[in-house]
């Protein structure tokens, strides 16, 4: 077997069943209830179109403002101000290098509960802990990576061979 995973929204032929909620832009929860992100996008089997992870895309206005933020005014300070421009005016002032909005992880969908209200809450998985996850950045996932994804994640047990 040879599995390629993807993103959906590069498959032009790719579609959810339409029994199935598309969770694209719905909230994402820590197991210890704290909110961390929304869902990106969705990876999926190129071949079969099973979808195999969520591209989380994390909230970082939470601890890593106050680690980011110039000194000059103090984080408080810059964060309040921060948060009242437009994403141009960041731009323009250094923010957008400075104070980044967000950063993209990868959730296996074993991990992921539906729950009313578009929101997914993660199984033993807090949403501080999201921000211990490699960043992902939008790379297709080959058959080695996928099983490196699973074992990471305590999914698989056993090492492949050969």
């Amino acid at each position: 077997m040879s599995a390629r995973i993807v993103l959906l929204s590069r498959l032009s032929d790719a579609r959810l069943p339409e029994s199935e909620p598309d969770p694209r832009g719905w909230e994402v929860y820590g197991s210890d209830g704290a909110k961390a992100g929304e869902v990106d996008d969705l990876l999926v089997d190129a071949g079969s179109h099973a979808v195999r992870y969520l591209d989380g895309d994390l909230d970082r206005r939470g601890a890593d403002v106050r680690e980011e933020c110039s000194p000059s005014l103090g984080p408080f300070t810059e964060h309040l101000v921060r948060e009242t421009l437009s994403d141009t005016e960041n731009e323009m002032t250094g923010g957008a290098s400075r104070f980044p909005r967000s950063r993209h992880v990868l959730v296996p969908v074993e991990l992921a509960r539906i729950e009313g209200g578009r929101r997914i809450s993660l199984v033993d998985l807090r949403s501080v802990d999201m921000d211990l996850l490699p960043e992902y950045g939008g790379e297709e996932i080959d058959e080695e990576g996928h099983h490196a994804l699973r074992l990471r994640y305590g999914l698989e047990q056993e090492a492949r061979i050969g």
